[in-house]
């Protein structure tokens, strides 16, 4: 008899493919021409209910257009759409980011890992940065759905904030009596 489980290479493989699959047609390049293009996808997935200060969680938040940054009406923090995440003081730029996030996506898919260097000569950038640039998006593309860059970014952003925001028992109760709400509907 054949096994009918699957081993952890499978399921990283169908991980890698499933990230894949979910990739713009024309690849990112063509979605998201502009630094400022990313940068309102990248502040969508974040905050789909419009942004939030990441100091104090207040939603009153202002934009500032010179200077790229929000900036929270309550406690005055300023920061900027990458602040708080892998991408937080890069020097690298959010399209770069991007189009190294479908390069890694491919590369994986195929079974394939890049090298520091193979990602230093493609994007004209140090190896100190390109090792960094990698090891910090395969970090974030290997949690549940991609993370940030995965398939449904956005709401799984959601879910962390609310976890965040409630505590981890209040969410944890609460989807606890939804499912069993769920269970005695169904």
């Amino acid at each position: 008899m054949i096994s009918q489980e699957l081993s952890k290479l499978d399921y990283k493989r169908m991980h890698w493919m499933s990230l894949a699959l979910a990739l713009p047609v024309n690849g990112t390049g063509s979605k998201f021409p502009s630094t400022e293009s990313c940068r309102v996808r990248l502040s969508r997935i974040r905050w789909p209910s419009g942004p939030t200060c990441i100091r104090c969680r207040w939603d009153d938040v202002g934009y500032l257009n010179l200077r790229k940054i929000f900036y929270c009406r309550s406690c005055h923090h300023q920061f900027s759409v990458t602040a708080g995440t892998f991408m937080h003081r890069s020097r690298i730029d959010l399209r770069m980011w991007f189009t190294a996030g479908e390069d890694f996506i491919n590369a994986f898919a195929r079974g394939n890992d890049p090298t520091g260097h193979s990602v230093s000569e493609r994007y004209q950038i140090s190896y100190a940065a390109a090792y960094r640039l990698k090891k910090l998006a395969k970090a974030e593309l290997t949690k549940p759905e991609g993370g940030l860059f995965g398939i449904v970014g956005s709401q799984w952003i959601g879910i962390l904030k609310k976890r965040e925001r409630l505590g981890e028992n209040h969410v944890s109760a609460s989807c606890a009596k939804r499912s069993e709400s769920e269970a005695a509907q169904g």
